[in-house]
């Protein structure tokens, strides 16, 4: 999905969706985790030297902020306001 505009982005979520409604397996890679929910239930995390590092349901991959972090997923500044999470390029002080 690196590097598609939004539309396009979006026409992609609901055509794997589909897939996989229709009984396929899917299998894909990703650095975004703003559509990680939306295309899978499962998730296999690398580090950077190419180990598995958790394979785990998606939605604990995602809380697990720490992990994240280990792996050059989310830096210091990605946090939670409410339940969105996102990513400021300054700090709050």
């Amino acid at each position: 999905m690196n590097g598609l505009d939004p539309k396009t982005q979006r026409w992609l979520v609901d055509f794997l969706n589909k897939l996989n409604k229709a009984g396929k397996t899917l299998i894909t890679s990703t650095h975004n985790l703003e559509i990680l929910h939306e295309i899978s239930n499962r998730s296999i995390l690398f580090d950077e030297t190419h180990t598995i590092v958790a394979d785990l349901p998606t939605e604990e991959i995602l809380e697990d902020i720490e992990l994240l972090k280990k792996v050059n997923l989310v830096d210091e500044y990605y946090h939670f306001h409410g339940s969105r999470e996102h990513r400021h390029f300054h700090d709050h002080n």
